[in-house]
């Protein structure tokens, strides 16, 4: 059954083409119309009546021709068929557009594609940005590879299968890395869905991989040995210590500490808009985090933050020197094969770990766990779940350490 819509060709300029957008099957084509109108003036949710009374006095005869465009459009098959035509998608779309009297175009897979990163560009912040033109990079990769032109038309099951297989077999990616990719493609389609230029909804289906990741983090034993290093004559490690430290005492995420400015201090409070989710949270600092902040008391920024990166390559180093080397081994997985990984500790501690040290260690010392979620600004307590089965794990580890010493001698 054939399917029309009208939708805008930029929302975001004062005056701007307005498209046809007809579709059979599984194809799809644009039509740019002669008409024009101001986005504003443009309810894209009203099907019947899209331009609105704002218009002025022609809006009731613009809708009514757009409405008689659309019927003349969707009788294009039946006046063929009764006209002994020859019924194929060219033919018609050459006959619908004739009727519209305006250029069509195929609606291509990565025109689409760059659209929508033109549109991301105003949202999200760089990390996910660069994750999106990191998949592009992919596809187009995949598509060079096989010999397989990506279209809307062809992202079917068979099409996830094969392409997540490249992922993991060609590109080595683990479960959770494939993941974030087939997220990334979903977030696309759904786009390009509401855009009228997507038809199908096989990716619906697409089933996201998302397995438990190991948690690292700092026992409070490791973390007064970091903490009482001496590093009075490295400066730079001083810093990223201090840093981390404050991030295992505060629990919020290396962005929003990079973020931190002095006019956000209240007291003895950190008043936090975090960047990831928008949201506005109190964080209470501890002596430790104020001890910290006190250190850089003169200087222009609250905490002397370097980039992610090389924070996380000096956390490595001052992990061994602070005798932090326990030996840890992590499970991944690729399909169905388990990847472990075996090293000292200090090789796995990253900035994040401290948001994790600081969680585990709260649920360690008794803070309930609603009341962490209310300081790191944790939203899904499925996310919590899995360090609550940590402290679980560890509560089980001591209990059975102590009873097993035996019983007291009687005296």
């Amino acid at each position: 059954m054939a399917k029309v819509n009208f939708i805008l060709k930029d929302k975001h300029s004062s005056e701007t083409t307005l498209i046809l957008t007809f579709a059979m099957a599984a194809s799809r084509k644009k039509f740019y119309l002669s008409e024009r109108v101001n986005p504003k003036h443009w309810d894209q949710g009203n099907k019947e009546n899209p331009v609105k009374k704002s218009y002025g006095p022609g809006y009731s005869d613009f809708n009514a021709r757009l409405r008689s465009l659309k019927a003349d459009v969707l009788n294009t098959e039946a006046e063929m068929k009764l006209a002994n035509e020859e019924i194929t998608w060219t033919a018609i779309c050459d006959r619908v557009a004739s009727k519209v009297n305006g250029d069509f175009s195929t609606v291509d897979f990565f025109q689409a594609y760059n659209e929508f990163m033109q549109v991301m560009r105003l949202k999200l912040k760089a990390g996910t940005l660069k994750r999106y033109s990191g998949f592009l990079n992919h596809l187009k990769r995949y598509e060079l590879k096989f010999n397989r032109k990506i279209t809307f038309e062809g992202i079917d099951q068979r099409f996830f299968d094969h392409f997540t297989g490249y992922l993991q077999n060609d590109l080595g990616l683990i479960n959770n890395t494939t993941g974030k990719q087939v997220m990334t493609l979903k977030t696309f389609l759904y786009w390009a869905t509401i855009m009228d230029y997507n038809s199908r909804k096989d990716f619906e289906r697409f089933p996201v991989f998302d397995e438990p990741a190991d948690i690292i983090y700092l026992t409070n034993e490791e973390l007064e040995s970091l903490l009482s290093l001496d590093l009075s004559k490295n400066e730079k490690l001083a810093s990223v210590r201090d840093v981390f430290c404050f991030a295992c005492f505060t629990g919020q995420r290396f962005g929003d500490i990079k973020g931190f400015r002095r006019e956000d201090i209240h007291g003895d409070e950190w008043h936090l808009t975090t960047e990831k989710t928008k949201d506005n949270i109190i964080v209470p600092l501890l002596p430790q985090a104020l001890e910290i902040l006190a250190k850089y008391a003169n200087q222009d920024r609250p905490l002397p933050v370097i980039s992610n990166q090389k924070t996380n390559d000096y956390l490595k180093e001052l992990g061994k020197i602070a005798g932090i080397n326990s030996p840890v081994t992590i499970t991944k997985y690729r399909g169905s094969q388990s990847l472990k990984v075996s090293k000292p500790k200090y090789d796995f501690i990253s900035t994040h770990c401290g948001r994790r040290t600081f969680v585990t260690l709260s649920l360690e010392k008794g803070m309930r766990p609603e009341v962490v979620m209310e300081i790191t600004g944790h939203k899904s307590y499925k996310i919590f779940k899995k360090y609550i089965k940590l402290v679980s794990e560890v509560k089980k580890t001591e209990l059975r350490a102590a009873w097993m010493k035996g019983p007291r001698k009687a005296v």
